[in-house]
């Protein structure tokens, strides 16, 4: 017999003037971390491997009236990372959350 205690921590409601950056934002769980992190007043930029899926992620929270981005880059490779965080950096003035 196992004895385990879970804690559920729910994140902040109030996350306004904070940028965030979600890899695998496309879709599943990265989307829905995504659109959660918007609803909650952050900017998001949302990277994924496909850029259809990103864009349609950015969209959905530029419609929550937040700022988005749509990023394609393979973060197994640090050249495609570092293009990443340039475009991220140019669209937005700093990155609070990845």
């Amino acid at each position: 017999m196992y004895n385990i205690r879970a804690k559920i921590v729910l994140m902040p409601q109030d996350l306004g003037g904070k940028t965030a950056l979600v890899t695998g934002g496309g879709k599943g769980v990265g989307r829905g971390i995504a659109l959660e992190l918007a609803r909650c007043g952050c900017d998001v930029a949302v990277n994924d491997l496909e850029l259809a899926g990103a864009e349609a992620a950015a969209a959905e929270i530029a419609a929550q009236g937040r700022a988005s981005l749509a990023v394609r880059a393979d973060v197994g490779v640090s050249s495609e990372v570092d293009a990443m965080f340039a475009a991220v950096l140019r669209r937005f003035p700093r990155l609070d959350i990845l």
